[in-house]
């Protein structure tokens, strides 16, 4: 029999190869569970975007796929999940190795997958990066809200694929997991709370970026590097053919800049305008 998932608790991991054996683990693992119905988060890319010391959300649930014949990303991957079960920052990881194919890519919920284990524990919240587990979460849990992890928003393309066509709206997408939540990690101090909205208008209502096709994004910085400054700004494409490179590293202009006060802001917006300016 084939593996199906492995469930990663503070005890360890264990592999399952039975939907029924994997459901009563699973009950075990999710007594006293802080949230009836959990947020499930996908680890790469997502989670691990974050400090393993950082607390993102009470009730939180890592899910993540791998190959099933990759046994060096399942080691890797389960000791990475432990490592933020030790840390309090998640309860327990599960680990997935089904995935769909052909006409069944957006639409999978074949034991073993992430849709399967959405409709087992009942999740809230799902937030991935890919969008074939999004749309099969969707497509199947009618009650969970889908968020899509992705720089620039679901493209016209991928909305007329005929699978997507009917679940697409109700996809949410946001730029990183830090905007999925309102603070992550920290409370916000109160200069944070008194000019949130300044920072915000200013932000959206700059006229040379959105001429030139970008918006952007207010965040509160929660990685260790910026921990010493109070906000974040995150440039976008308003779509995906916008694009903008700069001189000094050739980089796609889709980045962040932290800030701590409203003149360190104006001097980023200013380099930004100039290399619009530029090109």
């Amino acid at each position: 029999m084939k593996d199906i998932a492995i469930l990663v608790t503070e005890e360890g991991s264990q592999t399952f190869t039975d939907g029924s054996t994997f459901q009563k683990a699973l009950a075990e693992a999710r007594a006293n569970e802080q949230l009836n119905r959990p947020i499930v988060v996908d680890f790469h890319n997502v989670l691990d975007t974050v400090p393993s010391t950082t607390v993102v959300s009470p009730g939180i649930v890592c899910l993540s796929f791998v190959k099933r014949t990759s046994h060096y990303m399942r080691q890797k991957t389960t000791r990475d999940i432990l490592a933020r079960i030790k840390t309090k920052q998640i309860r327990y990881g599960v680990i997935v190795f089904e995935r769909g194919k052909g006409n069944d890519v957006y639409t999978c919920s074949s034991i073993g997958s992430k849709a399967w284990f959405c409709q087992l524990v009942n999740a809230k919240i799902f937030i991935d990066d890919s969008l074939d587990h999004v749309a099969s979460v969707s497509n199947h849990c009618k009650k969970t809200n889908t968020i899509l992890i992705r720089q620039g928003h679901i493209t016209k393309k991928e909305s007329q694929i005929a699978a997507l066509c009917n679940i697409v709206e109700s996809i949410t997408v946001h730029s990183s997991l830090q905007h999925c939540f309102s603070a992550v990690g920290e409370k916000r101090d109160d200069r944070f709370n008194k000019h949130e909205k300044r920072f915000k208008r200013f932000c959206e209502n700059n006229v040379v970026l959105s001429k030139a096709g970008f918006r952007v994004e207010s965040y509160y910085p929660c990685s260790e590097q910026w921990r010493s400054h109070t906000h974040g700004i995150q440039i976008l494409p308003m779509f995906d053919s916008n694009y903008l490179y700069l001189e000094s590293n050739e980089s796609q202009l889709v980045g962040g800049w932290c800030f701590k006060d409203m003149r360190e802001l104006q001097a980023i917006v200013k380099d930004v305008m100039d290399t619009i300016k530029q090109t």
